[in-house]
């Protein structure tokens, strides 16, 4: 008994031993183990699919990543275009703009133009994403009520264009997906990618209707950078071609595009504006603003400028010339003509004169298009590109980008067409060829004028993108004689501002002049354009706001009052200013003539055999003989800016105030004029007459277009005779030109044919102002133009409000907001002058001229009996109208 007891003791303890070792053995293996990562295998539970996976789920996607995630998804066939549009970007400042990359046919736009633009604002509403348009000019609170605030932000909430549906959101929750096709893909008339001008718009005499071709338009890519997003597309559309708006001349004409649609983040760092001035010619943005509910809106006007800081503000303050923190870099087409660029380059590069008056150094910069850089793109909207478009366009056109709530200009382009050389040439030509012999050719002229033309011309485009405007005051400010002079010329050049209102050159310096070395063609920026540079650009510290820059810019004005060179006046619009009177150079506009009739007198006699040169047919020979007639006859328009003579001037305090040409100037504008119907019967091309095709006689044009812009400025003789004593008055105004036109007649002359000419002038201009005539007849009346302009049976010349008040916007012209000119004057009634019945005057003028031929008749002869039997015809058909 005792042994079974000690028998299973020890087989109960052999296997707690076993247990034991086994225990042991695995703490080991499990020791050894423990930093050993593990496979598990799980059971795999299905992961619920987000409506962020869904969206692209099976489906080919493109995508680019920048300012927001953008992708482009075909879905079942179509390419749509998805953005993850981020949270953060809601109630952003934004701007849709569209740029061409390809393009079927030129004259619709050139490659690298961007078109038509809007600003956008995007706002989320329940489940889906607006798409708001802002107002170019979008009213600002400028007080320090906040309840004004409120009120605009409730009246003025931006318009709904589009609304997109949220289909998702990212997984972080970040940004929504939407399908933004509509406003990056889709048509309408913000994303057009063709400018309002074109080739084929024919200076506006042919409007161009596009018909968007959907089925024909397909994606091509997506891209995205920093501050902007890209979808690129080719588009397809059918286009009309319409002459003045009645005749359909091509129809359904296809053009294919290619095109970017660009959205882009307005900076968030708002530039401080600056207002403009009118005493400164600046390309200006009109803006509303509204500083206390009782006094309303009202208009104030930024100007348009480069953000230009400083590198170094502290050498800068000291007066040291520092380098800007980013510089205004141009980026040049290297299609461009080799024997082009370096006057290209060098016309921009002028301005650097003008911005080291404002303290900067190196601001502008001419850089051809990187040859080894695969990130550069001439078409990214934040660069500035100056393109060459390979068309018959004569000259360049720039188009910008602006922040409207600043005026900044964010990027600036030119488009060159392959005809402005030539044109350069034409114009010079045209000019200067009785004062250069070096013109006098039918071949290009010396690589030197060239390079003089196109750096000359590329300097005055630059201006225009770096946000200053042609100043017609300029040209009158040098004496006449100066201009004459080497020394002067070579220096100050032949105005005070490169910014001519017109591309103009010395047609004052005489041939001997310039054999001794006078200048002929404009030289770079000049005293004006460094003041308005320095006005415009130079940072002014220790303010806070617009309205207290205000003093130090008044300041800087008042130190130029009275000063020729600085001063700035309108050019086109302001056909009443004799000071600022396009076309006509230095400060006698009668003694400028006098030069520039013994020019072309020159000329006419010599013309035939300095451009006899490959023109068997004389079609060149003819060219040129038009364009001296009528370079001449488009000077007369501004020379009779003398007549009802208004000198506008700009004063802080008085605002917009004006001086009157005094009786005593007018009447020695009316003794040149009639001098000059004189001087001009004369002018003809010797040796064309009988070579060239068959053309109207130039003497008869001349005589009318002098007489007509004569009759022309009455209206403003009105109005100055209601606000001066020391002027005509209308009626003594048409009664003087009445009496010297007769007054042949009335001594019993033999009339020249000037005399005669001007007589059936007179006549129809007299028979179309009664009010007698029916329209068509009125029109017709007198054979010529000006009759159009008295039609409406007044004695007043109608200046139309697309010469006085038009925008001509440079940059981007669609944008209503844009003046170029900042300033504008209503017609000349709003002025102040009243208007009265006055068809008695002429009726009477008219039975007067009827008795006085009826005397005269009988004791003349000849031709001059059968002009005054054919007057009379006239005169009694018109009296004849019931």
């Amino acid at each position: 008994m005792m042994m079974k007891r000690i028998v299973y003791m020890l087989l109960v303890s052999v296997v707690l031993l076993l247990v034991w070792q086994d225990d042991c053995i695995a703490q080991r293996k499990n020791k050894k183990k423990k930093n050993v990562p593990q496979t598990e295998t799980k059971q795999s539970t299905p992961k619920k699919e987000s409506d962020y996976d869904r969206l692209f789920k099976g489906k080919q996607v493109q995508t680019a990543k920048g300012l927001m995630t953008i992708h482009m998804v075909n879905d079942r066939g179509r390419d749509l275009v998805y953005a993850e549009f981020p949270v953060s970007l809601l109630g952003k400042d934004m701007m849709l703009t569209s740029a061409i990359r390809e393009i079927s046919d030129a004259g619709e736009g050139v490659v690298g133009q961007f078109n038509n633009f809007i600003y956008l604002r995007f706002t989320r509403l329940e489940s889906n994403l607006m798409a708001r348009i802002i107002p170019g000019d979008e009213p600002s609170n400028i007080g320090t009520e906040e309840n004004v605030t409120r009120s605009l932000e409730q009246n003025t909430n931006p318009g709904i264009w589009q609304s997109m549906k949220i289909m998702a959101y990212t997984p972080d929750s970040s940004a929504m997906v939407v399908d933004i096709t509509k406003i990056l893909v889709d048509h309408s008339d913000y994303t057009s990618p063709f400018a309002a001008f074109g080739g084929n718009s024919m200076g506006g005499f042919t409007q161009r209707q596009h018909q968007f071709r959907s089925n024909m338009t397909r994606l091509l890519g997506v891209n995205a950078f920093d501050n902007n997003v890209v979808v690129t597309g080719e588009y397809s559309y059918s286009v009309n071609h319409t002459f003045m708006g009645t005749q359909t001349y091509r129809k359904d004409v296809a053009v294919t595009v290619t095109a970017d649609r660009i959205l882009l983040l307005l900076p968030e760092d708002v530039m401080r504006p600056r207002f403009a001035d009118t005493r400164v010619g600046t390309v200006n943005l009109k803006k509303r603003v509204l500083g206390d509910l009782k006094e309303g809106f009202k208009e104030i006007r930024y100007t348009t400028r480069w953000r230009l800081e400083p590198s170094d503000e502290a050498a800068f303050r000291a007066g040291e010339l520092v380098e800007p923190k980013k510089p205004i870099v141009f980026y040049m087409d290297t299609l461009i003509p080799s024997d082009w660029k370096k006057a290209i380059k060098d016309g921009f590069e002028a301005w650097n004169k003008a911005f080291e008056t404002a303290g900067f150094k190196n601001v502008v910069r001419v850089i051809e298009f990187p040859k080894n850089d695969p990130e550069f793109s001439a078409i990214n909207i934040n660069n500035s590109v100056i393109r060459y478009s390979p068309m018959w366009l004569e000259f360049a056109q720039n188009s910008s980008h602006i922040d409207m709530r600043s005026g900044e200009i964010l990027n600036a382009s030119v488009m060159l067409h392959g005809g402005v050389l030539g044109n350069l040439e034409r114009m010079y030509k045209t000019a200067v060829m009785a004062s250069d012999p070096g013109a006098r050719t039918n071949g290009r002229l010396p690589e030197k004028t060239q390079y003089e033309l196109i750096k000359s011309y590329m300097t005055q485009v630059a201006g225009s993108c770096l946000g200053v405007i042609e100043n017609a005051k300029c040209e009158g400010a040098f004496a006449v004689d100066s201009l004459r002079s080497p020394s002067f010329t070579q220096k100050y050049g032949i105005a005070p501002s490169v910014m001519m209102s017109f591309q103009m050159y010395n047609i004052v310096a005489q041939e001997e002049d310039v054999l001794k070395g006078v200048r002929l063609i404009p030289t770079g920026p000049g005293e004006y354009d460094c003041y308005a540079i320095n006005w415009l650009y130079r940072p002014i510290y220790g303010v806070a706001s617009p309205a207290e820059e205000e003093p130090v810019l008044n300041e800087w004005i008042a130190k130029e009052k009275g000063n020729r060179n600085c001063a700035f006046g309108y050019g086109n619009r302001l056909i009443f200013d004799p000071s600022a009177a396009p076309a006509l150079l230095g400060d006698d506009h009668i003694k400028m003539m006098n030069y520039y009739l013994k020019n072309l007198k020159y000329a006419c006699e010599h013309l035939c055999e300095w451009y006899a040169e490959n023109d068997k047919d004389y079609t060149k020979r003819s060219t040129y003989a038009s364009l001296l007639i009528n370079s001449l006859d488009f000077k007369f328009r501004f020379l009779a800016s003398h007549f009802g003579g208004m000198y506008v001037n700009y004063d802080e305090k008085e605002g917009v105030t004006f001086d009157f040409e005094s009786r005593k100037e007018e009447k020695r504008y009316i003794d040149y004029f009639f001098t000059l119907m004189e001087e001009v019967s004369s002018l003809k091309v010797k040796g064309l007459e009988g070579n060239a095709e068959i053309s109207n006689d130039p003497t008869n044009m001349l005589v009318w277009g002098i007489f007509s812009q004569m009759f022309a400025k009455i209206e403003y003789m009105y109005f100055m005779g209601e606000k001066s004593k020391d002027t005509y008055t209308a009626e003594e105004f048409v009664e003087e030109l009445n009496r010297r036109v007769w007054a042949p007649t009335r001594e019993g002359r033999v009339l020249s044919m000037v005399e005669r000419s001007r007589q059936n002038i007179m006549v129809g201009l007299m028979s179309a102002s009664t009010g007698l005539l029916p329209d068509p007849r009125r029109n017709a009346a007198g054979g010529g133009a000006g009759q159009r302009q008295l039609a409406d049976g007044s004695l007043y010349y109608h200046i139309s409000p697309e010469v006085l008040n038009r925008v001509d916007c440079t940059i981007n012209r669609e944008a209503e907001n844009m003046d170029e000119h900042n300033i504008y004057f209503p017609i000349i009634t709003d002025l102040g002058a009243t208007r009265e019945p006055v068809q008695h005057i002429y009726f009477s003028m008219l039975l007067k001229t009827k008795d006085l031929i009826k005397q005269a008749i009988p004791r003349s002869s000849g031709e001059t009996r059968k002009h005054y039997e054919f007057l009379l015809y006239k005169i009694d058909d018109v009296l004849s109208v019931k």
